[in-house]
């Protein structure tokens, strides 16, 4: 009896497997003349300027900006001479680079040598990193007023606390808290309430320096720290502040209202073990501004002149 015959299917050839790969691919021989390029690395790099045989042709493309150029020629050297040093490892390079449609990419080379040949692989990662970045933004932002949020207020101060206390240089806390705003939600919803929160932090961020860091704690109560800043010098911007939120009604979109805010602050004293410590102390003047009839300034009397109004 004869076997069966089946026909094999028609295997496609490497080059067409490459062609087809969604990542660039651009392979050299050792001194960097063209071999080959798959279509992924055209697209990012087939200039219309002019064909690149060599590699060292594309950097002028790549880099219009001169000394960026100079940069990362260097830095791509440095990364070659490793690849020659040791062939078995990948080098992995990253670069803000003008592609084929004369945008700018960000753009990751991993590259190495297998005997004589260059092989280098090109991924376009600029969504990516543009993701990513938008990612560590939003972490680090209260969603409602689009200022700091808590975590990162308290990693900021933190770190400010510690440089503050290698330097010996004056570092102050404000804490703000929006009076009888339950009665702002219960008199006209919630939605008014989240205007008046929004409202009163752009005015804050107006008001305040460039230099100090403005967070939404939680609720209606925020937060500055103010690096540099002795306690005199952080009441009176306390009540720049104050003024700066209180002085005119608040223009919402149904309505004019007006608001009143307590704020209490403390400088960090030596004796503070923890940036916590200076924090307890300003909402401890926070309390005792609410307790005085709210609508003030109230400074801890540790940090030295305890100042009201």
């Amino acid at each position: 009896m004869m076997s069966e015959q089946h026909d094999i299917p028609k295997q496609p050839s490497i080059t067409a497997l490459l062609h087809a790969l969604p990542i660039g691919v651009e392979i050299y021989d050792r001194d960097f003349n063209a071999i080959f390029f798959n279509r992924a690395a055209d697209d990012l790099f087939l200039y219309p300027d002019k064909p690149i045989l060599h590699h060292d042709e594309w950097w002028e493309l790549g880099f219009p900006e001169p000394r960026e150029r100079v940069r990362v020629i260097a830095e791509w050297y440095r990364m070659v001479d490793a690849a020659r040093a040791d062939p078995a490892q990948v080098q992995v390079g990253e670069w803000n680079v003008r592609c084929r449609d004369g945008e700018q990419h960000i753009v990751q080379f991993r590259f190495r040598f297998i005997d004589d040949t260059f092989l280098l692989v090109l991924l376009d990662v600029t969504e990516r990193r543009r993701m990513e970045t938008e990612l560590r933004r939003l972490a680090t932002i209260d969603p409602l007023t689009e200022i700091f949020n808590r975590r990162h207020f308290m990693e900021v101060a933190r770190q400010a606390f510690a440089e503050a206390e290698r330097s010996h240089a004056p570092l102050s806390l404000l804490t703000l808290d929006i009076d009888h705003f339950k009665i702002v939600n219960d008199t006209h919803g919630h939605g008014i309430g989240d205007e008046v929160i929004r409202a009163v932090a752009r005015r804050c961020g107006q008001t305040l320096r460039p230099k100090d860091v403005l967070a939404r704690m939680g609720g209606e109560e925020f937060a500055i720290l103010m690096p540099g800043t002795t306690a005199q010098e952080a009441c009176a911007q306390a009540w720049a502040l104050f003024d700066g939120v209180t002085s005119e009604p608040l223009v919402l979109p149904e309505l004019q209202l007006r608001v009143s805010i307590s704020v209490g602050g403390a400088q960090c004293l030596p004796d503070d073990s923890s940036l916590d410590a200076t924090l307890t102390r300003a909402d401890r003047a926070l309390y005792a501004a609410k307790r005085s009839g709210r609508g003030r300034v109230v400074f801890d009397s540790l940090a030295g002149d305890a100042s009201a109004g």
